[in-house]
């Protein structure tokens, strides 16, 4: 996971608390995937003016892995 590939164009590193009372270390990545470049249409969407749901598919990980999204927004 670095910046400059597979999407990725920002990195930030921040401490948090965690429920035990510790602080941890996080690390939050910025992915911006242009839209105009879909690899494949699944169902009958015609365009991007619509979208009410998405779908993020993501492989490769070898343990246990938590997702936390702050936000997501198609521009």
């Amino acid at each position: 996971m670095q910046v400059g590939r597979n999407y990725i164009t920002n990195m930030h590193v921040a401490k948090v608390h965690t429920p035990n009372g510790e602080i941890q270390l996080a690390t939050w990545y910025q992915f911006t995937i242009p839209l105009h470049q879909y690899q494949k249409i699944v169902g009958s969407i015609q365009d991007f003016s619509d979208i009410r749901f998405i779908r993020i598919f993501m492989t490769g990980f070898r343990g246990t892995t938590h997702l936390r999204f702050a936000t997501l927004g198609l521009k």
